[in-house]
């Protein structure tokens, strides 16, 4: 899987870069603090314009060709490997479909079915209502997303009672 491989080292990169972005910003803030008089705006103003645009970034994976028909082959797949319950691998072909299509729909009913297997019920209702959002028409989305809410309601309720 190069696809979920260059997307890891682009997390790595992007949490390194993010973490010198606050020590920079926490090192400006401890030096305005510490001067005598306040010093003007213009003095900071080129360090502060380059971390301020600098909001976290996303990963995009190069064009593919075969873009769209990998997409659906990785989603097949996935449904082969949710019967076989090999559920996290399932996750990894359904994150895969879904960064050459990130549309797809059955890709996201998958991967939702793949984390609720799991019991990581958040995500599953989060592609679930992404799946509703992308397709509003869709009973079977729509059907996962009340299910789920209620499964995730009663984990929250839970979690408030043991704390």
């Amino acid at each position: 899987m190069e696809l979920l491989k260059m997307r890891e080292e682009f997390d790595e990169q992007e949490r390194e870069r993010l973490i010198e972005v606050n020590r920079k910003q926490a090192e400006l803030r401890r030096t305005r603090q510490s001067a005598a008089s306040r010093p003007k705006r213009d003095e900071f103003e080129a360090e502060d314009d380059d971390d301020k645009n600098a909001g976290p970034a996303t990963f995009s994976p190069p064009r593919h060709l075969y873009g769209p028909k990998l997409a659906v082959y990785y989603a097949n797949r996935a449904a082969t490997l949710l019967h076989l319950g090999r559920y996290g691998e399932a996750i990894d072909d359904c994150d895969v479909s879904l960064m050459l299509n990130p549309t797809y729909v059955k890709a996201l009913l998958r991967r939702c079915t793949a984390y609720e297997r799991t019991e990581n019920t958040e995500d599953a209702l989060k592609d679930a209502k992404k799946a509703v959002e992308l397709e509003p028409g869709n009973s079977v989305a729509r059907k996962n997303v009340t299910r789920l809410q209620k499964l995730e309601d009663e984990r929250l309720e839970k979690l408030k009672e043991e704390t």
